[in-house]
């Protein structure tokens, strides 16, 4: 069963062609979607070879319709995908890692792909570059599972709005506002300029509204 987490990661699929797994670790998130009307092809990445050897097993023993699987044993940032449209999930590491990943796969990314990031630190460094880049945001939000904040970024290249570089939808609601919180006590310790903005601007008396 997915977890909290995952069940809202998964919530994004828009019936692309082929689903990326990205730092896939387990496996659920990308192989919750073998039994989905769709049929999806899914591709299930990680750079541990213990992870992959974990899968291929699982696959071989546990999971119908291997055909419309496969394994990839690389790091995210050399991966070669597929020329479908594409629902590509990053979550589970670093931002500034995401951000890597983003750079290197955004040549073979084109509409109607859709990116869901969900990192577990670095937040500022991702959202710097998404806030610079052409990734177009659908929707924003931040989550707890098992008391632990995530933020959530469901990305395309149609959509009008962009990524704001220290959130707005992230701290919107009772859960927002309690990461609100929770970020202004972890930034306090932090000098360097980006992390101080930041604050600041946690800090002011309104969080501007989604429009």
């Amino acid at each position: 069963m997915l977890s909290k987490r995952l069940k809202a990661l998964a919530s994004h699929y828009h019936l692309q062609q082929s689903i990326w797994d990205i730092g896939c670790d387990h496996g659920q998130l990308g192989l919750s979607f073998r039994d989905h009307p769709q049929k999806p092809f899914i591709h299930l990445v990680d750079p541990s070879l213990n992870v992959i050897i974990n899968l291929k097993q699982i696959i071989d023993s546990d999971i119908p319709n291997s055909n419309l699987l496969k394994v990839h044993h690389e790091k995210g940032q050399r991966l070669k995908l597929d020329s479908s449209s594409k629902q590509i999930f990053i979550a589970g590491m670093g931002g500034k890692e995401i951000r890597d990943i983003l750079i290197a796969l955004r040549p073979q990314m084109s509409p109607p792909d859709r990116v869901v990031v969900s990192p577990h630190r670095g937040i500022l460094e991702l959202r710097e570059y998404l806030a610079s880049s052409d990734f177009g945001l659908i929707q924003e939000y931040t989550l707890m599972d098992e008391d632990q904040f995530y933020q959530v970024l469901c990305l395309d290249f149609e959509s009008p709005d962009r990524v704001h570089h220290f959130g707005l939808g992230v701290f919107q609601g009772e859960v927002g506002q309690t990461y609100r919180r929770k970020l202004i006590e972890t930034f306090e310790i932090h000098q360097d300029p980006q992390s101080r903005a930041f604050l600041s601007y946690l800090k002011a008396d309104e969080i501007p509204a989604i429009k």
